[in-house]
């Protein structure tokens, strides 16, 4: 199809397809913190670093997360530490979905803390502000590192990553904390991701032609690892695995009148012909067929 020099396709909920394993979220899979976030355990969103901190789930002593606790209750934890920061930490934010077929319930946190649901995103910040697929769980924490956790009741609750905002003592947004970790989530650990596949015809001309293979998750965000571009106008020929860079400097995950997923692909004819897709992480990958000889 021929597009105008600059068009926005936003992406529709596709059929469900297929069923894939999410093999992080096996249990007894995880380490304990140890200071360091390993390019393995960022993969697998056991931890980020960001604005002079790092995260760490903690799991049991088995290495199961959540933990399981005496209630048959099962507990998120994290670990907050200090590495280079110069700014204090005043809240911290964390997205939870609240389209789960059983709700989730929160009985307790620590330190205490506050759900805000209807998009309304989390206090000073606005985390998660039109988010409709997500609330934001904001605990009444302040310091320099510690031990935060969330209780979700029942001891089968499922583990998906998710975004998390460590406010610090500043008004300048670019300054907080941000990055995505292990969180409360719709499936049972060790359960499918049931997801959908689609090829979508980016751009096609007699000499510069894009497409792009997405797969969907059940509540029909992008699955960024499914995502693969073609020099094809159907998806055929030699596959192109994208790069995707980290949030734009400032990104606090609030977007998304459709819901949780804000992801869009701006496509712009030129030579070359180039397409962008932007994630609800916020992260960001740009392909470009090729400038003819």
């Amino acid at each position: 199809m021929m597009l105008k020099r600059t068009s926005i396709i936003l992406l529709s909920t596709f059929v469900v397809a297929m069923v894939m394993l999410f093999a992080a979220h096996q249990a007894g899979a995880f380490s304990q913190p140890d200071g360091i976030c390993t390019d393995t355990e960022k993969k697998n969103f056991e931890c980020f670093q960001s604005a002079g901190y790092l995260v760490e789930i903690v799991p049991d002593a088995s290495g199961n997360f959540p933990k399981i606790d005496a209630s048959y209750n099962s507990v998120f934890t994290y670990k907050i530490t200090k590495v280079d920061a110069t700014k204090k930490i005043t809240l911290v934010d964390l997205l939870i979905p609240n389209n789960c077929a059983t709700k989730l319930a929160i009985p307790n946190s620590f330190p205490g803390g506050k759900l805000f649901t209807d998009a309304t995103g989390g206090p000073i910040t606005n985390f998660g502000q039109g988010l409709t697929l997500d609330d934001t769980w904001w605990w009444n924490y302040s310091g320099w590192g510690n031990v935060i956790s969330l209780t979700i009741a029942g001891n089968n609750v499922g583990v998906e990553h998710n975004a998390m905002l460590l406010g610090t003592l500043t008004i300048f947004p670019h300054q907080w904390g941000k990055g995505e970790i292990l969180a409360p989530g719709c499936r049972p650990l060790g359960a499918g991701v049931l997801s959908s596949a689609e090829c979508i015809n980016l751009y096609q001309s007699d000499t510069e032609n894009l497409s792009m293979n997405v797969g969907r998750a059940l509540d029909s965000c992008i699955i960024e690892n499914e995502v693969v571009f073609y020099y094809s106008s159907n998806c055929t020929g030699d596959p192109i695995y994208p790069t995707f860079s980290e949030p734009a400097e400032g990104f606090v995950y609030k977007s998304g009148t459709q819901g949780g997923c804000p992801e869009m692909v701006k496509v712009r004819k030129a030579s070359p012909a180039c397409v962008e897709l932007t994630l609800k992480s916020g992260r960001k990958t740009t392909v470009c067929y090729p400038p003819s000889p």
